[in-house]
């Protein structure tokens, strides 16, 4: 994974940048005085004002920078997170590799003890109907020894054999069971993705087939880590309202849910959207955690720009309850 060189910069730059903007707003004031005919002089009150807002233009330039900077820890942070989560994965691929080895191993000597148990008792059992059978025919010793060999020898390759068919059909059952748990996950997966993707589509058309939306950014998936207009799933018009639609899936991660939305009220306070929409079916508790965490980092006048609605099985019954004004939107049901 390619990683982006994290631009750092320190407070004494900062202290310079500011002096020399504050020096050439000076010097150019200065400048354009002197050329004029009459003196330019200056008030108390004036040279107040004119102090503070050369103050202001620098504090405007460190915040500017600031921005910048938490942005790109942001995504830092993000990308870290992702590794993180691959390492994870496949420590826990190692450790269910090395369980399944221990399993077979200890498979493996069950199998000998009990190999060497059967053929213990095989011997027992080959000696006694060798001794049975030399009695009634009546020959020696050693027709006896041979008959017990052959006797052996017979029931413990019946035996092996039977093992060993019995060992491979166990090995490919547990393969088999393996292979249709993970095709379940796989489609159970499928099926929540696709679940996701009809809300999702519906949410969309909802919004675009009400008479007083006009479509702003065509609907489709955005970006929790993007800024601008890109971070939404779609921006609708109504009069001279741009509101932003989100969706997230019911399991998604919490971080994420505060991530998207923390960045898309940022992009509200910002004036990229005016309003904005998250929609979700049935949320689970972590998601709807988040979403109130990040709305209590709000300022009091953006609160009510920002609407979230649990729609269930039926996101066109609160989509379309759905009310809107200049500086507010709500759900009324």
């Amino acid at each position: 994974m390619i990683r982006k060189k994290v631009w750092v910069i320190s407070y004494g730059q900062l202290g310079l940048i500011v002096a020399v903007f504050a020096v050439g707003v000076i010097v150019a004031l200065l400048l354009v005085g002197g050329n004029a005919k009459p003196p330019t002089t200056f008030t108390t009150t004036e040279l107040i004002g004119f102090a503070l807002s050369v103050v202001l233009s620098g504090a405007s330039i460190v915040l500017a920078i600031a921005a910048i900077g938490l942005g790109r820890f942001s995504e830092q942070a993000i990308i870290q997170r992702s590794d993180e989560s691959i390492r994870l994965q496949n420590e826990v691929f190692a450790k269910t590799t090395e369980a399944l080895q221990r399993i077979e191993s200890s498979t493996g000597v069950t199998e000998k003890r009990i190999e060497d148990i059967i053929s213990g008792r095989v011997g027992d059992l080959s000696h006694t109907i060798a001794e049975i059978a030399a009695k009634g025919s009546g020959k020696g010793e050693k027709a006896r020894e041979d008959l017990e060999r052959e006797i052996k020898d017979s029931i413990l390759k019946s035996l092996h054999a039977e093992g060993i068919n019995a060992a491979t059909e166990s090995r490919t059952k547990i393969r088999e069971r393996e292979r249709e748990r993970e095709k379940e996950r796989l489609e159970e997966k499928k099926k929540e993705q696709k679940r996701y993707q009809d809300f999702h589509d519906r949410v969309m058309l909802c919004l675009a087939n009400k008479d007083d939306f006009k479509i702003h950014k065509a609907p489709a998936h955005g970006t929790v880590t993007a800024s601008g207009e890109e971070l939404f799933d779609a921006i609708f018009r109504k009069d001279n309202l741009k509101i932003g639609a989100l969706t997230f899936r019911d399991d998604a991660d919490e971080h994420v849910v505060k991530l998207g939305l923390t960045n898309g009220l940022s992009e509200l306070r910002k004036g990229v959207v005016d309003l904005i929409l998250l929609a979700m079916e049935k949320p689970q508790s972590d998601a709807v955690k988040a979403v109130n965490e990040a709305k209590a980092l709000v300022a009091p006048e953006y609160k009510e720009r920002f609407c979230f609605v649990a729609c269930g099985d039926e996101p066109e019954a609160f989509l379309n309850a759905i009310d809107i004004s200049a500086d507010k939107i709500e759900l009324k049901l």
